[in-house]
């Protein structure tokens, strides 16, 4: 869990493989996230809500789950702060995420 820290503005976590739920929430300077090896698990909630997340890691965050076939239940949460929208690949890969089961809920 990140939460509430006013000057963040990049986390890098690029050994973390799964979290049984992965909170980095209410960060209003984080720009860029990076979870390179990241896997969320089945079932896992995962909310990045409330930070001002740019289109890049709003995209890969939805890359890597989509990358994993067996998370078909939990949430990816992306919305409220000033988050990107999903765009290009990351609007396809909402599209993948939601037809599986997982809530995926965005600016």
């Amino acid at each position: 869990t990140i939460t509430a820290c006013d000057i963040i503005t990049t986390v890098s976590l690029p050994a973390l493989i799964t979290a049984g739920s992965l909170s980095i929430q209410d960060n209003p300077a984080l720009t860029d996230i990076s979870l390179i090896s990241w896997v969320p698990p089945n079932g896992s909630i995962n909310n990045f809500s409330d930070n001002a997340l740019n289109l890049t890691s709003v995209n890969h965050i939805l890359a890597q789950a989509v990358a994993n076939a067996a998370f078909v239940t939990g949430t990816i949460t992306l919305f409220g702060g000033t988050n990107a929208a999903p765009a290009g690949q990351g609007a396809t890969d909402v599209t993948t995420l939601q037809g599986r089961g997982v809530t995926v809920t965005h600016n």
